[in-house]
Formats: structure tokens, sequence, C-alpha cells
């Protein structure tokens, strides 16, 4: 492969957040913090959920997403459907970055 090693989801979220002009979060939460917190936000969702509609902003669910190793891995569709990307991963990030700034971000990522 020619992504030795494969950018990890917290470096390109690092690297959209910077192209954005957002300053990245640095630190950490421990985890049985960030689960206490995800299972009182989970609770007063499901009271309060008629007068906050939508989903919670912190969840167990997430908790589990943001605390895994994710890898932007290209080479099995290189390899099996001869897939190259249309531009570099570089101009990528900064055409999402341009697009973010031309519509707004999800509430949940605000």
């Amino acid at each position: 492969s020619d992504e030795t090693p494969p950018p990890s989801y917290w470096d390109t979220m690092e690297e959209l957040l910077v192209a954005s002009g957002r300053k990245p979060f640095r630190g950490t939460i421990p985890r049985p913090v960030f689960a206490a917190l995800a299972h009182i936000s989970e609770a007063l969702h499901a009271r309060l959920g008629r007068v906050f509609p939508g989903e919670p902003r912190f969840s167990y669910e997430g908790l589990l997403v943001a605390a895994s190793d994710c890898w932007f891995r290209t080479d099995a569709i290189r390899r099996d459907l001869g897939w190259a990307p249309p531009v570099a991963r570089e101009e990528a990030v900064r055409r999402t970055a341009r697009w973010f700034a031309t519509n707004p971000w999800p509430k949940t990522l605000v």
C-alpha cells in the first residue's frame, strides 16, 4: 500500500478542523467519566426528549465510536477494484473544509 501508515480518524478530523479554521481539541477525558456523562445524558434525554428533540449530544454508542481506533485505508479497494482517488488527500481535506465553510455544520458537531 502507498499509505504507510494510513491516516487515522482523529488525525483526519484534526486536519479538517485546522483547514476549516477551527481549533482542534487536544486532551483526553477518562473513559469512566465520559461513560457516566453519556449515561446521564441518555437518561435526561429519555425524560426530556419532548423538550429537546433529536439524539442526545453524548451517548454510550458515541463513546464507543470516539474511543475506538479507526484508520482510513484504501489498499483493498485499490487492489480489488483498481480504484484511485480523484484528488490527493490534502486537496480532499481542503475541499471538504471549503464545503463546510459554505454549508452549516450539523448541530451535533457544533
